[in-house]
């Protein structure tokens, strides 16, 4: 029985540690996505990931993404990101509320993670609301 406790106790020490970590990756995410940090969205991704900017309509592979990049910079120049809340959906997920506003607009989306062995394996943006 104590053993059976001790594993127990291990193994959610591991769930929650892993989930700690992922969790950090989000905010990772937005710090890099504010000043289109490549390195960084190189070091978060999975090779294979893909990124579905529903709003846009877009899919991306990790590749595009960060090649999209050169793009977002220009537009991100005047973005505030401001966190609504960030929480774990599981052990493998999480979902963020940010709002982005810029200049001229702001919008509120969700924006779910998806994470495996330390890495971001899947990114989706959907539009909540179109002021924050």
């Amino acid at each position: 029985m104590k053993r059976l406790l001790t594993t127990a106790a291990v193994f959610l020490f591991t769930a929650h540690s892993a989930l700690a970590a992922d969790t950090s990756l989000v905010s990772e995410w937005y710090g890099a996505l504010k000043t289109s940090n490549r390195t960084v969205f190189e070091k978060l991704l999975a090779t294979d990931a893909t990124i579905d900017l529903k709003p846009l309509e877009i899919t991306q592979s990790k590749a595009e993404y960060i090649e999209a990049l050169d793009n977002w910079e220009d537009v991100a120049k005047d973005l505030t990101l401001i966190m609504k809340g960030v929480k774990s959906t599981g052990e493998t997920t999480a979902t963020a509320n940010v709002c982005y506003r810029f200049s001229e607009n702001s919008f509120l989306n969700e924006e779910q993670f998806v994470f495996l062995d330390g890495k971001i394996t899947s990114f989706t943006q959907v539009r909540k609301k179109d002021e924050c």
